[in-house]
């Protein structure tokens, strides 16, 4: 599965640094791979501070908006799988805490693998911008 990730997620070690985390946050939005480690996303979303964490909650809203619009104004008919994707809600509501993203983003993500991979996606784009 790693393969359908943009980055590897061990280069976002090169930009955060573990010295940073203040309170570690156990995170459990993400289902469990066997290609993948999920600890590295944990890691570096607990150095994130409040605004950052803000941050990224909006950037997430925003890009699945466009994704939606995307799928929905597309000449191709949808498959049974994507529709049940789309029906898939995140929320504009804000996230002041690590606590209310994870719980936010597991409520997005409720177990999907591959909802779960778009969501990793964006995490390494907002985390490592190339």
């Amino acid at each position: 599965m790693s393969e359908h990730l943009l980055i590897n997620p061990n280069e976002l070690y090169k930009l955060y640094h573990h010295t940073n985390v203040i309170d570690y946050y156990p995170f459990s939005f993400l289902p469990k791979f066997t290609s993948i480690e999920i600890d590295i996303f944990y890691d570096i979303l607990n150095t994130l501070q409040t605004k950052q964490i803000e941050n990224l909650n909006c950037y997430l809203y925003k890009q699945w908006s466009l994704t939606r619009k995307l799928i929905e104004t597309s000449d191709k008919e949808t498959t049974k799988r994507k529709k049940k994707i789309m029906t898939h809600k995140y929320n504009d509501s804000k996230c002041n805490t690590k606590g209310q993203l994870n719980v936010k983003l597991s409520k997005f993500i409720k177990k999907d693998k591959t909802v779960s991979l778009y969501v990793m996606n964006k995490l390494l784009k907002f985390l490592h911008p190339c």
